[in-house]
C-alpha cells in the first residue's frame, strides 16, 4: 500500500501557497482524470535516506512498488530461512509447512488524495510452502 498525498502533488510544481479548496479541487481532478495522465504525474516526496525532497512520477512510484513486492514475494516463496544468512521467511510468528505447489498473489495498492485508487497485480510466483499465523 502506497500513498501520494495531495501536497506532494502540487509541491511538484514549485507551488508555496496553496489552501485547502486548492486541494479540494486537484482532488476532484485526480478523480475523474483517465490513467495515463495520472501515471505520468510528477510528486515530491522526502526521502529519510537522501535527507531531502526527491521528485519523481507516481508511475515510477507505482513500478517501484511492484518490483519490491516481486522480490518479497521471490523470498517468500522460498519457505522457511535456515539460518540469518540464507534467504526465506524468518519469523516465529510463521508456521510454514511443506506443501503441493501453490501460487503467492500479491498486489500493490496506490491511494492518490482522497478519492483516486490505483492498483496493479505482482508476478505470481510458485511456491511449495503453506504460511499460517502462529
Amino acid at each position: 500500500l502506497k500513498y501520494i498525498s495531495l501536497i506532494g502533488l502540487i509541491n511538484s510544481n514549485q507551488k508555496n501557497n496553496f489552501g485547502a479548496n486548492e486541494l479540494e479541487n486537484l482532488d476532484k481532478i485526480l478523480e475523474n482524470e483517465n490513467e495515463e495522465s495520472v501515471l505520468k504525474r510528477s510528486y515530491t516526496y522526502w526521502s529519510k535516506n537522501d535527507k531531502k525532497t526527491n521528485l519523481i512520477t507516481i508511475g515510477e512510484t507505482l513500478n517501484n512498488g511492484l518490483n519490491q513486492l516481486n522480490s518479497y514475494m521471490k523470498t517468500i516463496s522460498k519457505g522457511k530461512a535456515i539460518n540469518y544468512s540464507s534467504s526465506g521467511v524468518f519469523d516465529e510468528r510463521v508456521k510454514i509447512t511443506k506443501s503441493k505447489p501453490n501460487k503467492l498473489k500479491g498486489f500493490v495498492i496506490l491511494v492518490i488524495g482522497f478519492r483516486r485508487i490505483l492498483w496493479k497485480s505482482a508476478n505470481e510466483v510458485t511456491t511449495n510452502y503453506i504460511y499460517n499465523k502462529i
